[in-house]
Parts: C-alpha cells; structure tokens; sequence
C-alpha cells in the first residue's frame, strides 16, 4: 500500500513540475527580478532565468530517479501467482 502512495505522489509531482516550471518563468513572475541589481556582476533576471532553469532541470532529473527506483520497487514485490507457479514446478521436477 505504501509503494502505491510512493508512486502517485511521485507521479503527481512529475504532472505538477511543468506547471510550476511554466509560471516561474512566465513575465509576470520573472519581472519581480528586472529589478537594476547586479550579483557578481550579472543582472538580477539572468540569475534568476538561469538558476531557476537549473532547479528545473535538477528537480526533473531528481523524479525521473525516483520514479525509476520506485518502479524498480514495485516489479521487485509484484509476484505473480504464475511465476511462483513456475518456481514451484521447477522445484517439484528437481526433486523426482
């Protein structure tokens, strides 16, 4: 029960993620750092643009990996009555 909450929660993140990618980059919210501040020499908005492109980018990558480790998860404990059919067979023949 628990891998299945894992996987939605993890599904709905990855169905949320271009949403929140979308209206952080969007005029409105970027405009807040058009603002005549350099960092290091760089204007505002590109530190903005640029570290928020890399959160996305790095929130991406960190779903994909957990996604993948919770699929892995979920075919590990999926023990079809079939395949434990089989294993017992192979060792029912083993025996004789």
């Amino acid at each position: 029960m628990r891998r299945r909450a894992d996987a939605e929660r993890v599904r709905a993140a990855a169905t949320l993620l271009p949403f929140a990618a979308a209206v952080l980059l969007l005029p409105p919210f970027v405009l807040l750092f058009a603002a005549p501040v350099l960092v290091a020499g760089i204007p505002l908005i590109v530190v903005y643009i640029f570290g928020t492109w890399a959160a996305i980018v790095l929130a991406t990558w960190w779903l994909a990996r957990i996604a993948a480790i919770v699929e892995h998860v979920r075919d590990d404990t999926h023990d079809t009555g079939a395949e434990a059919a089989n294993r017992s067979m192979a060792g029912r023949g083993a025996a004789r």
